[in-house]
């Protein structure tokens, strides 16, 4: 069985999710394994953005070495191309420990306050 999946004004959507077979009713797991992966991929980001000082360069290139290994990994492993099981469960686990480690905070560290002074001014 296939399912067609759509936008809300009836264009198709990527061919990703196009034409994919469908688990139980109404669940798609391809798409259930990019958001989950998404979601996950994000964590990491969001851990290495805040644990690097805020550093854009360094969520790039991670994100650009992930993509890079799993094409890599697409043409050392032919049957291992479209297989999206591993790196799902890697991203999970992996965005799993950063939020148990951090406490949830993924490296962020709040602005210290200014600190208080007496008035600039002074009063008669």
């Amino acid at each position: 069985m296939h399912c067609r999946v759509c936008s809300s004004d009836g264009a198709p959507l990527p061919e990703r999710f196009s034409s994919v077979s469908c688990g139980p009713p109404g669940i798609c797991p391809t798409i259930s394994a990019f958001a989950i992966a998404a979601i996950s991929f994000s964590v990491l980001i969001t851990w290495v953005y805040n644990h690097t000082g805020g550093s854009i360069l360094l969520a790039i290139l991670v994100h650009a070495s992930i993509n890079f290994s799993q094409g890599l990994t697409g043409d050392l492993f032919p049957a291992a191309k479209n297989n999206e099981v591993a790196p799902v469960i890697a991203f999970v686990a992996l965005a799993l420990v950063l939020v148990v480690v951090t406490r949830g905070r993924l490296g962020y560290t709040a602005l210290e306050p200014a600190p208080v002074s007496g008035p600039a001014y002074s009063v008669p």
